[in-house]
């Protein structure tokens, strides 16, 4: 009986009952025309790298769309129109050579995930307050001297990246993103770390490699979700006396800081449970 159940399903299997979908496919177009073919079924619109010159000013021919990348097409503006995008969760705007962004656009009140990398942005509008359901940020790679306001108020994010840019410090108000997961601030100009970064209960992830750093402030050794510390190449001699807290601490990276041999074997000694590289 076993052995013909099996078969049962083999035979079902095979006879096409069960048709195989992959998961989560979206249906894409990698043209405007392609789109153009099918605009009520279109999901992604993936335009990376199409040499535009100018955008699509209206995507609402486009009712399914919940994914849109225009990467890589140099010397473009995003369009006002586009804040009416309101069922769209993902777009990738990187390499666009962005000095500016509409202030529309907060109004992409389902926006999960937005890549805004690699282009000249000094600044967001501060209406993009607004957009408190991004829960992925992407601002690497641009001219931010200081974290925008904007940013700041935007509670919804889990995952926020400011890599390679020119803040010279992080506001204080950090501690207001309660949600945020993993912090990414590599590449900057900062000479310390705000004490309320403490404050993100759920931190597990914090980079702030190659800054100006020369401690690292005694209050964030109370961050017991911290798992990932990335401090390398900055001058930093000394962490605080009670690491205990950071147990939960399984790598931590403090290449390249002017560390002594004693000081390394202290840390050593407070985190046994965690990887380190000097």
């Amino acid at each position: 009986m076993r052995n013909a159940g099996v078969v049962a399903v083999v035979v079902l299997l095979c006879g096409g009952c069960f048709p195989w979908r992959a998961p989560d496919r979206l249906i894409t177009a990698t043209s405007l025309e392609e789109a153009g073919a099918a605009p009520a079924e279109v999901q992604f619109l993936d335009l990376h790298g199409a040499g535009l010159k100018a955008l699509p000013i209206s995507l609402s021919d486009y009712p399914a769309l919940v994914k849109l990348s225009v990467r890589g097409n140099r010397s473009v503006s995003l369009p006002e129109q586009w804040g009416a995008l309101t069922a769209l969760k993902w777009l990738d705007a990187g390499e666009c050579g962005l000095t500016t962004v509409p202030s529309a656009m907060a109004g992409m009140s389902g926006l999960t995930t937005l890549y805004l990398s690699d282009n000249a942005l000094a600044g967001l509008p501060e209406s993009w307050s607004a957009l408190t359901g991004l829960s992925y940020l992407n601002l690497d790679r641009n001219k931010l001297a200081r974290v925008p306001r904007a940013v700041l108020a935007m509670t919804g994010l889990k995952w926020l990246r400011l890599n390679g840019n020119a803040l010279t410090e992080l506001p204080s108000e950090i501690s207001g993103l309660a949600a945020l997961q993993r912090l990414y601030v590599s590449r900057n100009k900062l000479k310390t770390l705000p004490g309320s970064l403490a404050e993100l209960s759920g931190l597990t992830d914090l980079a702030a490699a190659r800054n100006q750093l020369t401690t690292f402030p005694a209050s964030l050794t109370s961050m017991e979700s911290l798992e990932r510390l990335d401090l390398q190449y900055n001058q930093i001699k000394v962490l605080p006396q009670d690491l205990s807290k950071l147990q939960g601490l399984r790598w931590l990276n403090l290449l390249r800081n002017p560390l002594g041999e004693d000081e390394k074997a202290r840390i050593k000694a407070a985190l046994p449970d965690c990887h380190m590289v000097f």
